[in-house]
Order: structure tokens, then C-alpha cells, then sequence
């Protein structure tokens, strides 16, 4: 009886996290790509002209998570074939609440010259928060410092908005993950 149980809580859990009802920060810890098609209609961006967004959230001076993970992103951007790259955008998106947008762009460009930022105010990170399952909140231990999911999102436009088809966790990110992501 108790492994019917738990067979059934397993399956219901896979179940809602592929119809992506779970919070991202309760998919898998090691890393995976997790699809979904949801609409993210409070973000307008600058790349009114792109078709796929990569969206990374953090918070600029973040050494332990943005930097390492803004590098990598930047590798596999330079990497990406010249017809997909010119289709797609990168965006930073600062959510720290003294956020500055200045700073949110200057700090995403140090990654790479094509990425933009911006500062989210705290209409716009509560709205994100709910559309991307952003996990963000002040570490405790370190006052001017934050803790965060360290996810890639991409959105891809459709009729006109964004729409959230993936998003990339875990702890490595190769190139391989991106050409599966777009392909969603």
C-alpha cells in the first residue's frame, strides 16, 4: 500500500511539473531543461525585433552566481550560428530593489556587448516573479546580498508576446542545452 502511495504522489508531482504548475525551484537540483508554454505579457523589452529572449535574473555585484553564470551564457551566445544569433536577445534583469537600470546594463554588457539590462521596480519583480517562478529573496547572513535561482528562461515571440517555452537549470550550462531549448 505505502509504495502505491508513493508512486502516486511521485506521478502526481512529475505530472505538475510538466504542465509546468511547479515552481521551478522545486525542479530537479542536478541540472535539466524544463519545457513549458506559458505567456509572459509584462515583459516589453527593446527586442520588439528579435524572436527569442534568454532572460537571466539576479542582481548586479552578485559574484557567487550572476558573473559565473552571465560568462558562461556569453560563451554559448558567441557560439550560437549566425542566423539564431541574430534572431535572439539576451536580457539581465536586475531584481534587486535599489536596482539602478544604468548599472543593470552596464553589468550585463561587461558579459557581452550584445546583452542588455534592466532594473525591475517592485510592480515588475512581484509580476515576474508569478509569470517565471522567480525565486529571489535577501540572505539573511549577508544584508547587500541576495539568494537566488540561477535559471536561464527563454521566451519566444508568439502572436505578438512573449511566451515561456523553457528553462534551463542546474549547475552547467553547454551549448547542447541551448540548441535543445530553441528547439521547444
Amino acid at each position: 500500500m505505502a509504495f502505491r502511495k508513493i508512486a502516486l504522489i511521485g506521478g502526481g508531482v512529475m505530472l505538475m511539473a510538466a504542465l509546468g504548475l511547479l515552481p521551478a525551484f522545486l525542479h530537479e537540483k542536478n541540472g535539466g531543461i524544463i519545457a513549458l508554454d506559458r505567456p509572459v505579457p509584462s515583459l516589453n523589452t527593446q527586442f520588439s525585433d528579435k524572436e527569442y529572449l534568454m532572460v537571466f535574473v539576479g542582481y548586479v555585484g552578485c559574484r557567487d552566481v550572476c558573473s559565473p553564470r552571465l560568462e558562461s551564457l556569453s560563451a554559448i551566445y558567441a557560439g550560437l550560428d549566425g542566423e539564431l544569433k541574430q534572431k535572439s536577445g539576451v536580457l539581465f534583469i536586475d531584481f534587486a530593489p535599489e536596482g539602478d537600470p544604468e548599472q543593470a546594463e552596464r553589468f550585463a554588457r561587461y558579459f557581452n556587448g550584445a546583452f542588455a539590462g534592466i532594473s525591475a521596480d517592485k510592480a515588475q519583480r512581484q509580476t515576474l516573479r508569478r509569470e517565471l517562478d522567480i525565486y529571489f529573496s535577501t540572505d539573511a547572513a549577508r544584508p547587500n546580498e541576495y539568494n537566488h535561482s540561477d535559471y536561464l528562461y527563454l521566451l519566444k515571440k508568439e502572436q505578438g508576446g512573449w511566451h515561456l517555452r523553457g528553462v534551463l537549470t542546474g549547475t552547467v550550462w553547454r551549448p547542447n542545452d541551448l540548441d535543445y531549448l530553441f528547439s521547444l
